[in-house]
């Protein structure tokens, strides 16, 4: 039986975190700039996690997704969130994003944004059924939308 955890990502995910946001176009800044992670930077966001929520999605022990949320105060911004392309449409997807939502609440979290890159409607029709909402464009360091 196929079994869904989800845990703190650590260094060991970093390569993961990597080639899956790198694979995502979705995950980029714009058509040229790749994920604004390196794995230098990346790491370091890993051994924060005081004020970031960093986590990785496992099916049967393997990885198949990743989140990454930076926390200040009550508000939570989503910054990055993915699942490989082999296992979207099974609800993994929904199932971590509510474990996500889930998470941060009892962490006190009010407040929610995430960054959609404008030309990802699939994403924003994700993030709708959760009740988020258009909020603005944002420039110059991503050239989308935030929702709330």
């Amino acid at each position: 039986m196929r079994r869904l955890r989800i845990r703190r990502m650590d260094v060991t995910d970093i390569n993961f975190v990597l080639e899956l946001a790198n694979k995502n176009k979705e995950l980029w800044m714009d058509n040229k700039v790749r994920f604004p992670f390196n794995k230098k930077r990346l790491k370091e966001w890993v051994k924060d996690q005081v004020e970031n929520e960093l986590l990785i999605l496992e099916l049967s022990g393997k990885p198949i997704g990743f989140s990454m949320t930076s926390v200040d105060k009550d508000t939570a911004t989503i910054l990055s969130f993915a699942i490989i392309k082999e296992e979207r449409g099974k609800g993994y997807g929904k199932f971590f994003f509510k474990e996500l939502l889930k998470r941060l609440k009892k962490q006190g979290i009010k407040r929610f944004l995430v960054y959609v890159h404008e030309d990802n409607r699939k994403a924003m029709r994700f993030y709708k059924k959760f009740g988020f909402k258009k909020a603005k464009k944002v420039v110059p360091l991503y050239l989308g939308k935030w929702f709330t």
